[in-house]
């Protein structure tokens, strides 16, 4: 006779232990969710941090660039340095108009830019701010209030001088985008100055400049990514002499005075 082989009962998992279960899975999921989505922001913030600095240090290092190669002339009518105070909705919007000297062409193709000759050693260098939506107009298009645009162009004018028009004309294209703010200052030695005009207050002595850049945030969690570039550039304010004399030259012009006078 055979008898039944008993096996141990199997016990289902109870509903309170299905609760658990479930309530550790969801926990661990949204632990996750948010491990990653705190990683993506934090990654996406600092892109942005950094393509704002770059904005502003790429605009601030053109802008030097220029300053730093103003020309120098015993005459102030060869020598120009103008900014101008802007301010648009609370926001710094200067302008700065200067002389400068530069090898590279306003022109790829034109009378004197032909072959890549620049037109002239010493150009009219203007920096402004506008409306991005402004479309082809250059400078003379007009502007955009902060509010109905979230930043600035920086657009550089090249012209050759001198001209009949010592703000206008030339070439001009954008070089910097997403721009917050421009600021200037000139220095007279003691004070730092808004507004400058080189006609009437003659060569400063140094010119401050300060750029902000900014990346809206694509995501509404995200706060919006700001830079700032500064720069200070010493003028050279010893003008070059009208006339320029080799030591040759120096040694037989005095030669001659003497011989003039009798010595």
């Amino acid at each position: 006779m055979m008898h039944a082989i008993p096996y141990p009962s199997r016990r289902g998992m109870t509903l309170i232990e299905l609760i658990v279960a479930s309530l550790v899975v969801a926990a661990m999921t949204a632990a996750t969710s948010m491990a990653v989505s705190q990683t993506l922001r934090t990654a996406r913030a600092s892109a942005a941090r950094e393509a704002a600095r770059s904005l502003a240090e790429t605009a601030a290092s053109r802008i030097a660039q220029d300053l730093a190669s103003v020309t120098r002339d015993g005459d102030l009518y060869d020598v120009r340095v103008r900014i101008h105070d802007g301010l648009t909705q609370g926001t710094a919007t200067d302008e700065l108009l200067l002389l400068s000297r530069s090898a590279s062409p306003a022109r790829a193709y034109g009378p004197g830019g032909i072959g890549g000759e620049p037109e002239s050693d010493i150009y009219e260098v203007q920096y402004r701010l506008a409306g991005g939506a402004q479309g082809r107009g250059g400078l003379s298009a007009r502007r955009v209030l902060p509010d109905q645009l979230t930043a600035f162009t920086l657009w550089r004018r090249l012209d050759p001088a001198f001209d009949d028009y010592g703000d206008a004309g030339g070439i001009a294209f954008p070089i910097g985008q997403r721009l917050r703010s421009l600021s200037f200052e000139a220095f007279d030695g003691q004070r730092w100055f808004d507004t400058w005009d080189s006609d009437s207050d003659g060569m400063p002595h140094a010119v401050r400049l300060i750029v902000e850049a900014e990346i809206a945030a694509r995501d509404p969690r995200d706060q919006t990514r700001r830079a700032i570039a500064r720069r200070t550039i010493a003028m050279d304010r010893i003008p070059v002499p009208y006339v320029f004399l080799s030591p040759a030259e120096r040694r037989a012009a005095r030669e001659e005075e003497e011989a003039s006078q009798g010595r």
